[in-house]
Parts: C-alpha cells; structure tokens; sequence
C-alpha cells in the first residue's frame, strides 16, 4: 500500500513537472545527460514496476503495433543520414510507451484517488499559464524563464505567450489538451454537488484556454472550440441537460475571450492574414545603382520605397520602423560587412501598398575603396525585412580620396529590388518555408526511403537539400505529425502507427454507447486534440507535451479498464 501511494505521488510530481523541464541537464555522467522532467518520469517507471498489471484487450493490440514500428524505426535509425538522433528518437518513443503503460498500471490500482493526478495537471497547467500571462502583458521576457528556455516566441514585434516551452506551438498544445479535461471536471464536480470543485475546474478551464489564445496558435484556437462544441453535441444526443448548459456557457466564454482578444490584440488580426510574419514584412526599394564621392563626404541619394507588407511603418511605433543599410568594403574579390549599419527615419508614416519618395543624405566611408551599400527596412529591436524575405536593393559606391565627380546617380529601370549575394560568414538563414513547402519537401524525401523512412528527427537536416536551398534553419520539421512519421518511417512504420490512432479512436468512439464517463471523456477528447492539431504541427520529440500524450492516453485506457 505504501508504495503504492508513493509511486502515485511520483506520477502527480511528474504531471505537475510536464512545462517546468530545465535546459540544463539536472545529471551529467559519462555521456549521459538528463534533465529535470527526465529524472522525475524515469524515477516513475522504476517505482511503478512492480505495480505493472497484465495488459487488457486495448493493450494487448497497442503493443503489438507498436512492436512493428518500432522495429521499423530501429531499421531506419541505423540507415539514417544521423543515425544517433534517429536512434535517441526511438528510445523517446519507448519512454513515452512504457509511461503510457506504467500510467495505465497505476490508474487501475487506484480508481478512487485518480483525480489527483488530473489537479496534478491542471495545476502545472495554471501554473504555466499565469507565468506565461504575465510575461505577456508586461511585453518583456521574463528572465527568471530562461533556464527553461531558449527565448520567447515572437511573432512581429509582439510576444507570444512561450510560458516555460521551447516554443508558443508547443504551450499551445500543451494547455489545449488540458482544456476538456478542466470544463468535463467541472461537470462531474456539478453532478456530485461539489460546487467549490466544480468553479475551481471551471476557472482553470477558462484561464488556461485564455493562455492557449494568447499564443497566438491558430490551430489551437480552432481545436479548442471544435472539441467544445463537440461537447455540446454529446451531452444533447445523451440528452444530459447540466452538460449542455455548461457546454454551452464554455463555448460562449470562448467566444467573449477570442472576440475580447481580437480586437484588443493587433497581432491576431495580422495572423488571420497571412500564415507566417513574413508577409508582414515586404519592402521594394528603388535606389541609384552607383555612387561616387570623397571620403568622408556627404552625399544625397533620392530613394523609393513601397510597402508591401502588412505592416504601417512608423517612428511613433514602440519598435520603429525605419529605411537601415549596411556598408561591404571590397577586399580582393569578396565584400566584407562593417559594422557602421544607417538608419533614416521616414517622413511620414507609410500604409500598407503605399510609396514614399524622399532624399537621404548618405555619409561615405572614411577611406578611399569600393563599396557597396545595401539598403533595407528595419523594424529596430525586431527584425530586418531581408531576413524576412531575402532581398536588398544595391548601390556600388566609389570612394576617392579627392575630387573626381559629382556623385553619379543612375536611376534603377528595373522595379524588382536588386538580390546582393552576402559573403559565406554573413549570411542570413532564410525565412521558414510554408507549410505547403515543408510538405512537399517530405515528399521528395520519402521517395528516396518509401518503404522504412529516412528515420526519425532526420527530416530537419535534409529538407534544405531538396528544395535546392544553400542555408536553411535546422530545427524545422514538417510542421504535421502524420507527415512526420511518414516520411520518418516510411509505410512499413507509418501503416502500423496510423492503424493504431484508428483503434484508439474506434475505442474512444465505443465508449459512447455506453453510459458516459464524462471525466473519461475530457481525456479522451485531450487525445483527439492532439490527433487535430497534429495536422498543423509535430509535438512527439519535445518532452512537456509527449510526455502529456503519453500520459493522458494511461489515464484514459486505465478509467476505460473499469468502465468495459
């Protein structure tokens, strides 16, 4: 019995732990390295083993697929371009399986006190979620977070809310497969006249969807409300009044804080328009192609800009927006960047697919050379518009150490902006890919590996190769977890992997016929919220939110145990 509630507790610590994962690893040793979250769930499975229960029907056929791809992935992984990333993902899967099983195991010995484990959850959820709130509305990173991240997510100049993640994609996921588990607990609470419980779940519900829209995630967005009115539908076919009524009053908060958010927040509007902020940053500049000077001298070059993004340029802005260049000195048959960047304010603000002509008075070199100048867009403390987009305007200029000319300005004819290539040691990755792109590359992909995959966490290092790209960020992936696992395993792994997302979702949907489990429910529809936004994104590599699958797929096949 003591180890029992002890391997309980543990379970709790590592549900409560899910966002708070360190970056710097809280045991280093002979190679190996793991992290906060690691220890508490690994510390999990070691207490529960004893407590392991023979597998029902569902897991009887989940251990079976699993065991096809698994033995797929291991193949792909020795085969793979990097086979240690390949094979370490492997090894994660297996955690995550074997946490879902100890879960499963430990939830079925302890059916009267399962609902610590779902406030273990909501409560790191609330946790995450009030850091994250007041990151945001302070509109500066918390410094205290950064031993759980890299950085926060920005879209633009705005903050999305990161929380304790690497990324807002990632909080998104996280607090919206905690959301039906909140609102069905409230309803439990409801019928069990527990009122104080069922507000407290009720609040937690609403906060951590409120969080879940501040990180600016779309899919989250569209997944949250799909599963709430999902809810709706159930309760009216089971004819469960209470549950309509609360249903219904969670859609309509829904709805006050998205319409609240809005029109309250100018970055929600710009992510409705376009699917990433590059759109919000497109520049034409028209500039002279060359210029001559002394040294030293001040020149007046006339230029033209039309904005082509989303975004009004602005002084009156918190981060202004403003015409920047970057000076190169020729040395031998390369530029060299240096560090003197200009900047010039716009004389007035300019509005989207607007055009502004002015003159600016440009400051040459102190030595004689040639130079090059590279004209761009800035939004200060945010981004330049190249790295956005990947284009400059250029004007070569000559440097005398006396007289030789009036500057020379040559009007470009040519309205397309004019592509400097930077040297090797300056260049700018590009911005990421859309979606569409990142597909079609994992396509091209596949077709060198169809049957087992080019394995596991490989798609990030050789999508670039074939979409011909020199440079390219490797930390993407295809942005859709079924896009993942096919190009990762290939049909020998994928059919198997897919089949099993099947039966899950052919066991949750039987669970319907029966008397209803509303709390069984709100874990399930957490599963589904997953499967749906995995359309959209890729999750099982990153701990806090593969760990939460796992997890919330234990804790529903041990209350499904009891209800069959």
């Amino acid at each position: 019995m003591v180890w029992r509630k002890g391997t309980l507790l543990i379970l709790m610590l590592a549900c409560i732990a899910l966002p708070f994962e360190q970056i710097q690893p809280a045991v280093a040793y002979a190679g190996v390295q793991l992290t906060n979250l690691e220890l508490i769930v690994y510390a999990t499975l070691l207490l529960a083993t004893p407590l392991l229960v023979r597998p029902a029907s569902f897991w009887k056929v989940s251990l079976g697929l699993f065991a096809i791809v698994l033995g797929i992935a291991l193949t792909a992984g020795v085969l793979a371009q990097d086979s240690r990333l390949a094979l370490f993902a492997t090894y994660r899967l297996v955690i995550g399986l074997v946490l879902a099983y100890v879960t499963y195991s430990v939830v079925v010995q302890h059916r009267t006190q399962q609902q610590w484990l779902y406030i273990a959850l909501l409560g790191g959820a609330s946790i995450a979620a009030l850091v994250g709130a007041v990151e945001v509305f302070n509109n500066a990173p918390l410094e205290t977070l950064s031993q759980f991240r890299g950085r926060a997510t920005t879209v633009g100049p705005f903050l999305r809310l990161t929380s304790t993640f690497d990324h807002a994609n990632q909080t998104a996921m996280y607090f919206e497969a905690l959301v039906p588990l909140a609102v069905c607990g409230a309803l439990v609470a409801i019928k069990r006249q527990r009122r104080g419980l069922a507000v407290l779940y009720f609040v937690i519900g609403a906060g951590v969807f409120a969080a879940s829209v501040l990180t600016l995630s779309r899919a989250s967005v569209v997944t949250s409300l799909c599963l709430a009115i999902a809810l709706i539908g159930i309760a009216w076919w089971r004819k469960d009044k209470i549950g309509i009524q609360l249903f219904g009053a969670t859609v309509a908060l829904m709805g006050v804080i998205l319409t609240g958010t809005f029109l309250l927040h100018p970055a929600w509007q710009l992510r409705l328009q376009s699917e990433g902020d590059d759109a919000w940053y497109r520049a034409q500049i028209q500039v002279p192609t060359t210029v001559s000077g002394v040294m030293a001298a001040q020149v007046s070059v006339p230029v033209t800009v039309e904005n082509q993004g989303l975004l009004t340029w602005s002084e009156d802005l918190e981060r202004p927006i403003r015409l920047g260049a970057h000076w190169y000195v020729q040395q031998e048959n390369t530029f060299i960047l240096l560090p003197n960047e200009p900047r010039w304010q716009f004389e007035n603000d300019i509005l989207p697919n607007a055009i502004h002509t002015w003159t600016v008075a440009v400051q040459l070199p102190e030595a004689p050379g040639n130079y090059r100048l590279e004209w761009d867009v800035v939004q200060e403390a945010v981004t330049w518009f190249s790295q956005k987009n990947g284009t400059v305007a250029v004007t070569e200029v000559t440097v005398t150490d006396s007289v030789v000319s009036v500057a020379q300005m040559t009007p470009s004819t040519n309205n397309a902006a004019v592509v400097a290539e930077k040297p090797a040691e300056q260049t700018l990755l590009p911005p990421i890919p859309h979606r569409r792109t990142l597909w079609r590359a994992a396509y091209l992909l596949w077709q060198t590996q169809p049957l087992i995959g080019i394995g596991f966490d490989n798609y990030r290092l050789q999508y670039g190769q074939v979409l011909e790209m020199p440079h390219f960020n490797d930390t993407i992936h295809t942005n859709n977890w079924y896009v993942e696992m096919f190009v990762s395993l290939g049909l020998l792994g994928a059919l198997p992997f897919f089949g099993w997302l099947l039966y899950l979702l052919s066991q949750i949907w039987q669970d319907l016929g029966a008397e209803i489990d509303w709390l069984q429910l709100g874990l399930a529809a957490g599963i589904v919220a997953f499967m749906l936004h995995g359309l959209l994104d890729y999750f099982l590599l990153f701990n806090g939110t593969a760990f939460l699958f796992w997890i919330l797929v234990g804790l529903w096949s041990g209350r499904a145990a009891h209800s069959r």
